[in-house]
């Protein structure tokens, strides 16, 4: 596998991936507990998940790596933990130098 970089850093890709994951969490818990303040940080989260999605879905794209469609499908049904997943397995391809699977 070629290593592809992102168009920010990795660890921006990380922060924003985390982030936004959090931010989601927080803000499905606060709606659940019918929080006043619940939207904001739903929103945002959300907001933020698609931009993290669509730079590591644009990634995928552009790389060659195995098994790409399978990655297309399971960011599209599981994004929050096709991402952290990617990300993790991607890391760890390039250090090795192997295939992401």
């Amino acid at each position: 596998m070629e290593r592809s970089e992102f168009r920010i850093t990795d660890k921006t890709v990380w922060w924003l991936t985390f982030g936004s994951v959090l931010l989601t969490l927080i803000g499905a818990l606060a709606k659940i507990e019918h929080l006043e303040f619940a939207k904001f940080p739903l929103y945002i989260g959300i907001a933020i998940m698609f931009t993290a999605w669509t730079i590591i879905f644009s990634e995928i794209v552009r790389s060659r790596i195995a098994l790409k469609y399978v990655w297309m499908i399971f960011m599209f049904v599981f994004p929050a933990l096709a991402m952290m997943l990617y990300l993790v397995l991607r890391n760890r391809a390039f250090r090795k130098g192997v295939k992401l699977v």
